[in-house]
């Protein structure tokens, strides 16, 4: 790891490019002054920008330090109409799939360890493709995708964000697949601790009503989404043994026979794993009545969306119910079950990113 410059190195440095009397070797000297700044922390940046500020232009020429100061000290910037954010792997295969990039695309690297996946969308009734960013986070728990949220969002700034995968759903009103669009993400695990009893204190994050709307318009393009999702399904059948895939074996056998569900209902998200089947018993604690599916990023996206003044989603396809046996065979094709409505609902219009505004 290189070694952060000292102030002594970076003072050393400005007094040889304001002793050059050659324009092209105090270019030079300036680039390595930038550079040198740049390993260091936010002291060492203070210190280029006063020492310009305090020097005559022939030293530090404005327009020179401006330039060198945009191209070394400030992040890269990554224009998007949608930004797609998922968890775990099987739920970036999905989403890599629904959107057409192989399975082998490494995508390319941003400064903070993350990765973004770039693609297009046609649009019905439109010569313009919608831009899309991806991404991974690849840990759960929802301060982690808060983290992860903040560094994302200092490299790009989409009109809507999304996030895709897979969640716990509840037994008794979905089935395995089903996919849950989020009209409120709850919080749960929030509480007031006191001598007698656990208080539940749910932070809540409501989805904007003109992104959810176009939800109860779903079962026109139903018919679209199943076509759409049994030819991906073909597909990954065909490159089981390359992708190393995991598909349950009804799916498996006839993916045509796989008919799911999209509901649009509250998700819990807290950070606790479940496996103790306490879905039901969490939903009716909360009072929350159309609660559908459990997770555990859901509101530290929510929450750093909102800070950002940011348009969000969440979409959930139902991969197991939350017990103690829970399988892994389903995580594919609910995130692909997922994914591919996401797809349909942004290439038919149905979800019209005219209605939002353009964060600042």
């Amino acid at each position: 790891m290189a070694k952060e410059a000292s102030l002594e190195e970076l003072r050393f440095l400005t007094g040889l490019a304001r002793a050059a009397p050659d324009p092209i070797l105090r270019r030079l000297l300036l680039e390595d002054l930038v550079w040198t700044a740049s390993r260091g922390g936010a002291q060492s940046q203070d210190f280029l920008l006063r020492a310009a500020a305090l020097s005559p232009p022939e030293y530090f020429p404005r327009s020179d330090l401006i330039d060198l100061l945009e191209s070394r000290l400030r992040p890269p910037r990554y224009d998007a109409d949608v930004l797609i954010v998922t968890v775990k792997k099987p739920e970036l295969d999905a989403v890599l799939s629904a959107f057409d990039l192989p399975s082998s695309d490494m995508g390319f690297p941003i400064p903070g360890g993350a990765r973004f996946w770039r693609a297009k969308l046609p649009r019905a009734r439109s010569a313009t493709p919608l831009s899309l960013l991806i991404t991974v986070v690849g840990e759960a728990q929802n301060y982690k995708m808060s983290s992860f949220m903040h560094t994302v969002l200092s490299h790009c700034r989409p009109r809507l964000a999304v996030l895709v995968g897979m969640a716990a759903g509840q037994k008794r009103k979905v089935n395995l697949g089903n996919v849950v669009v989020a009209s409120e993400v709850v919080d749960y695990a929030n509480a007031v601790l006191t001598e007698e009893e656990v208080i539940p204190d749910p932070q809540n994050f409501l989805v904007e009503q003109t992104l959810t709307r176009p939800i109860y318009l779903f079962d026109r393009i139903r018919e679209a989404w199943y076509a759409d999702l049994h030819a991906r399904l073909d597909e990954a059948v065909r490159q089981l043994a390359e992708t190393g895939i995991t598909l349950p074996a009804a799916v498996r056998n006839r993916p045509a026979s796989f008919l799911p569900r999209l509901d649009l209902g509250v998700i819990l998200a807290g950070d606790l794993l479940m496996e103790d089947e306490s879905l039901q018993f969490r939903a009716d604690q909360l009072k929350r009545r159309r609660a559908l599916a459990a997770e555990m990023e859901g509101a530290g996206f929510a929450c750093i969306c909102r800070e950002a003044h940011l348009s969000w989603m969440v979409f959930r396809g139902v991969a197991d119910f939350g017990g103690p046996n829970r399988r892994k065979d389903w995580q594919f094709v609910a995130a692909l079950a997922a994914a591919t409505a996401l797809r349909l609902l942004l290439s038919s219009l149905l979800l019209d990113l005219g209605t939002i505004e353009q964060p600042s």
